[in-house]
């Protein structure tokens, strides 16, 4: 049987584990669809899509692009899964990057 893990972060992001031990591990466990979904970031993904495409290994592992948003909802910190991203859109680099600055915002004048 194998299995699904949609919701991983890497290094990149608050994770662990790099993109090579995260395939490992999901190899070992018998993971066959498996999305890195870091906060507010493509790094991992486009990490885990290029490390997987290259390695003979992971070749029964399907690699979905993914990110996870953080957003405001009033003071409340939200989390928005996106599975599929285009991970060469540059224009999402620069939300990217906006995202980032409201969560530093708001963990430095909301807690």
């Amino acid at each position: 049987m194998l299995y699904a893990d949609l919701h991983v972060h890497s290094m990149y992001s608050d994770g662990t584990m790099t993109i090579e031990e995260i395939l490992e591990e999901a190899d070992k466990q018998q993971v066959g669809l498996l999305a890195v979904s870091d906060h507010d970031m493509l790094d991992g993904a486009r990490a885990l899509q290029k490390l997987a495409k290259e390695n003979e290994k992971y070749k029964n592992i399907k690699c979905i692009p993914s990110v996870e948003i953080n957003a405001l909802d009033g003071e409340r910190n939200v989390h928005i899964l996106g599975f599929y991203v285009d991970l060469q859109n540059k224009e999402f680099d620069s939300f990217d990057v906006r995202c980032q600055t409201v969560l530093y915002i708001q963990k430095r004048y909301f807690y």
